[in-house]
């Protein structure tokens, strides 16, 4: 078994083949919609659009722009009463500080898990170029609410006056890697792109971001194939970096980068896809989408799998 997932590898790649034709045939239809002069007729076009798209760039304060898109989420969230948010909730939106700007245009720095007084950080780099206005939403969703800062803000406030912060050691990449242990990051990488759907089907993101939203679970449910298949050995790594290319309408460099990815930490970025698909079957089985969601954050970061098998849920 991997990670507690009863399903054999080849198995896992033939459930996201399928999950990637849904994807692809959404994106497909989202783009006609989002450019009906073009005549979008397959994937070929949605990359080229996409392509194109991304060359718009968050335009004026970018902190302030990001802080807007928080406000946004927080609001649609409480309106919707997608998670029974304390009226004390906070995050900051900060500067990314240049050692870490290997790791993309933003990132999350959790809520500090035994410091409860301490907010959690919603980190951008202010480097015009790393922020491409279709991504904004998605990133903010992701990132922060209600996706990683959410997450570490219920889990700080959960565990930090109990004895329950010992478990979170071994989530720590430092940690995960030597081990080649990543259960954790079903549940950690998992929410964060539940969060994403949760938040499209919540009509949060406008077509054009969608699309973008949409790309992105094409990424995801990719990874899977294209992971296992270099695993199993069943995939070169030139291979995978143009199938990546084809299913994901990634850059000849961001597939080569996914690539080595796989390569160096297996299995890893299959956790994305596969923990969002084991949170929603979870929550397939309840009507009241805030007691869920709080139920299952307060587990911890416990693989869903194990929470399926246990049926807690």
């Amino acid at each position: 078994h991997m990670f507690g997932i009863d399903a054999a590898p080849s198995e896992l790649v033939s459930s996201a083949r399928e999950d990637l034709k849904s994807i692809h045939e959404e994106m497909i239809e989202c783009a006609r919609e989002v450019a009906p002069q073009r005549g979008v007729r397959d994937m070929g076009d949605v990359a080229e659009l996409a392509l194109e798209l991304q060359q718009a760039k968050v335009e004026g304060d970018i902190l302030q722009v990001y802080r807007a898109y928080v406000r946004r989420a927080e609001t649609l969230v409480r309106e919707q009463e997608l998670f029974a948010l304390p009226e004390d909730y906070a995050m900051s939106v900060d500067v990314l500080p240049p050692s870490f700007a290997a790791t993309g245009g933003a990132a999350n720095w959790p809520a500090p898990l035994l410091a409860p007084s301490k907010l959690g950080h919603f980190l951008v780099t202010l480097d015009r170029d790393a922020h491409p206005l279709a991504w904004a939403a998605d990133l903010t969703v992701h990132e922060g609410i209600p996706g990683h800062h959410l997450q570490s803000f219920v889990w700080q406030r959960r565990f930090a006056t109990t004895t329950a912060p010992v478990r979170f050691l071994a989530v720590h990449d430092q940690v995960a890697i030597p081990r080649g242990y990543w259960a954790p990051m079903l549940n950690i990488e998992g929410w964060a792109v539940y969060a994403e759907e949760l938040m499209r089907q919540a009509g949060f993101f406008s077509k054009r971001e969608e699309l973008f939203v949409l790309m992105a679970h094409a990424v995801r449910a990719a990874r899977v194939i294209a992971d296992l298949s270099l695993a199993a050995g069943e995939m070169t790594q030139d291979a995978v970096q143009q199938f990546m290319m084809a299913a994901a309408c990634l850059t000849e460099r961001h597939a080569w980068l996914e690539a080595r990815r796989y390569a160096q930490i297996p299995l890893q970025a299959s956790t994305y896809h596969l923990g969002r698909r084991a949170i929603e079957r979870l929550r397939d089985q309840t009507t009241d989408l805030a007691a869920f969601h709080d139920r299952f954050l307060g587990f911890g970061p416990v693989d869903p799998h194990a929470l399926i098998a246990l049926n807690a849920l």
